[in-house]
């Protein structure tokens, strides 16, 4: 089973639940797909989604946290 089928039947069952995909039990992912341990949960969410965006210029707090210190340091040496 590929990626996007794995995808696919979490977003259907999290929908047939009414809940979102970070409330799915470990049991539930693992009949999805056994492989999926507990690190699953570090990847679900908006913020942890964001977080994980670490190439220069993008969303994740640690890139903007860097983009803001390079802008004071920038108008502050105007």
């Amino acid at each position: 089973m590929g990626y996007s089928q794995v995808v696919g039947r979490a977003v259907a069952l999290a929908e047939k639940k009414g809940c979102l995909l970070e409330e799915l039990s470990l049991e539930e992912y693992k009949q999805i797909n056994p492989v999926i341990d507990q690190d699953v949960y570090s990847y679900l969410g908006y913020r942890n989604a964001v977080d994980r965006f670490t190439s220069y210029g993008s969303t994740g707090a640690a890139r903007v946290g860097e983009q803001m210190e390079e802008w004071r340091k920038t108008l502050s040496a105007k």
